[in-house]
């Protein structure tokens, strides 16, 4: 309605006057709408002339889908009204050795131009932003933009230093964003690295320990880093000898020797019980005639033995991973944000893309060794591929026969495959691909060949296999996927997902680039997945931005909250178990 007129006589006043409003249909998404409707009354009897008769506040529906792309960003604030949110503003922590924090930015409504939202910083000598402006188009304004914090590096003894990250006001021609406040600033912590005089701290270099019950030993070192007065006694001890042993369970630093990091083994006990993974803590207690070290804390170290022991009923689980979740500038694992998830999801089976673990180049066979003994351990075989960012295979179990088969629109890049000894007469062929971005669907018919043609010459020689493939399909939607590996794979969902339903793999979690598919004799066997308190029936979709937001970390030790959400971290790892009995 618009300037509509009710016609209230003498002779009516005393009956009920309906007045009808319609909302305008604009086949745009805008969020609901409120509108108020203000009421006057004129008359020629002044004591009703020019009455305000108050206001309706009237909300119109939007009936139009909302396409906004999933974000970290609760979608209900994603309302199409003018707005700028920032997430998180709290808890982040940058280092004057250089580590990074990042936050997320995004519009809550579309423009009618281009949005500047200038970044600064209260304290430029802590910390600074990599960028000092975001610009938001009508084209982008629904896509989150994420911002770097570094942290800088001061020669003084300052401890850790608190500081903001200052956003805005925003520029716009667009009236309704220009000079809009953003009252959220981002709240940082500048860590400290001089030591003061009079603090003491230890060097460990290990926050993680996984070993397997008749598996190889860890090994960590710990060593203090200011020289103390006296001698230092450190008892070191598992919480659980059951499963693990330590040695030697003492050490002592002098003044003289103090600098010299001191080794520590730990060991897995085999306790003949079929009992999975068994997690634990290694503890410290310290004593020293220096007062600056008796009863010093040093924070307990987490730790998991594997069971090595076999089930004699003839039943296996395993847990398969694709993982395309390297980081840092030379999509290499050295970083350690992707070791940490292996380490916290243990998988059986992984079909890992750029699989480097300092860069292709520079990397060596001794290299990729120690990558795998350490997210996996050193009973793990592996198999990589060729290329700048090779893709490969990692197995606790045996690899009877790998290959590679060549790319036909990227020239540096294979997809591999392996041919795994599963416990039983039936092996696993399993295929990791890494897909074009562009042109992913010009290489899925060759792969799809590719497979059927190897199934086919091994059914000739007697070899029939369980089939997986896993990767990065770079794909923003399932269709092509659906087309053309059903007749091999078990295409259709329910898909993997998060603790919130979210199926998308790529970083800011938009498209399902990353699928893990089984063949339909191998999917028969899928079991659900046992996480803390969560159980996940079709497999899961691993975000440590998720778990750090629901207070679950403790359920993936060593994981840090901000792992999936570090510099170039590609995407999400997606897990399935399996078991069977053999």
């Amino acid at each position: 309605t618009s300037n509509q007129v009710l016609d209230i006589s003498q002779s009516n006043w005393n009956i009920q006057h309906i007045l009808t409003v319609t909302c305008i249909n604009n086949d745009i998404y805008q969020g609901d709408q409120t509108i108020q409707l203000n009421l006057t009354l004129t008359s020629t009897d002044p004591d009703f002339n020019n009455v305000p008769a108050g206001s309706i506040e009237i909300v119109c529906m939007d009936d139009e889908i909302n396409t906004t792309p999933v974000s970290p960003f609760d979608p209900a604030n994603l309302n199409g009204s003018p707005g700028i949110l920032v997430s998180p503003s709290t808890g982040l922590t940058t280092s004057e050795s250089g580590s990074s924090a990042v936050f997320n930015v995004i519009l809550t409504g579309e423009p009618t131009s281009d949005v500047i939202i200038p970044i600064t910083s209260s304290n430029p000598a802590e910390g600074l932003p990599a960028t000092n402006s975001l610009v938001f188009t009508p084209a982008n304004w629904n896509q989150v933009q994420t911002v770097t914090i570094i942290g800088q590096n001061d020669d003084q003894t300052d401890g850790n230093v608190s500081y903001e990250i200052i956003l805005g006001p925003a520029q716009s021609q667009d009236t309704r964003y220009n000079n809009m406040p953003i009252n959220t600033h981002v709240q940082c912590v500048n860590l400290d690295d001089e030591t003061p005089s009079n603090a003491v701290s230890f060097r460990i270099n290990s926050s993680f320990i996984s070993i397997t019950e008749n598996g190889t030993p860890s090994e960590f070192t710990i060593v203090p880093e200011t020289q103390p007065t006296s001698d230092i006694n450190i008892n070191i001890s598992v919480t659980d000898t059951t499963e693990a042993t330590v040695s030697p369970a003492q050490i002592t630093f002098t003044p003289q020797n103090y600098s010299i990091p001191q080794i520590i083994t730990i060991s897995g006990q085999s306790d003949h019980i079929v009992d999975g993974i068994q997690k634990y803590q290694i503890q410290f207690n310290i004593t020293s005639d220096d007062p600056r070290f008796n009863n010093y804390i040093i924070p307990p170290i987490p730790a998991q033995t594997r069971d090595s022991d076999i089930d004699t009923s003839g039943t296996v689980t395993i847990r398969t991973m694709a993982a395309n979740i390297t980081s840092g500038k030379n999509q290499s694992y050295n970083e350690g944000h992707g070791i940490r998830i292996f380490q916290a999801l243990r998988p059986d089976i992984v079909m890992i893309q750029e699989f480097n673990m300092y860069s292709h180049n520079d990397d060596t066979e001794e290299d990729i060794r120690e990558l795998v003994d350490t997210a996996f351990g050193t009973e793990y075989y592996y198999y990589q591929g060729s290329g700048e960012i090779p893709n490969g295979i990692v197995s606790r179990f045996p690899i009877l026969d790998s290959g590679a088969w060549k790319s036909n629109i990227i020239n540096n890049r294979d997809w591999n495959w392996a041919v795994i000894d599963l416990p039983g007469p039936k092996d696993l062929l399993a295929i990791s691909v890494h897909l074009s971005t562009d042109k992913n669907t010009q290489e899925m018919p060759v792969l799809v060949n590719k497979i059927k043609s190897k199934l086919d010459t091994d059914a000739a020689n007697g070899l029939e296999y369980f089939v997986m493939i896993g990767g990065d399909f770079n794909t923003k939607n399932r269709n092509a996927v659906k087309s053309e590996f059903s007749d091999v794979f078990t295409v259709s969902g329910p898909y993997p997902a998060d603790q919130k339903g979210n199926e998308n793999t790529n970083s800011n979690r938009a498209y399902p680039y990353d699928y893990l598919l089984c063949s339909p004799d191998w999917c028969k066997n899928e079991t659900p997945i046992i996480i803390g308190s969560h159980t996940y029936t079709n497999g899961h979709v691993f975000d440590s931005r998720v778990y750090g937001k629901l207070d679950e970390l403790d359920d993936v030790p060593p994981v840090l909250a901000g792992d999936s959400d570090e510099s170039n971290m590609q995407h999400m790892a997606v897990i399935r178990d399996f078991q069977y009995t053999y």
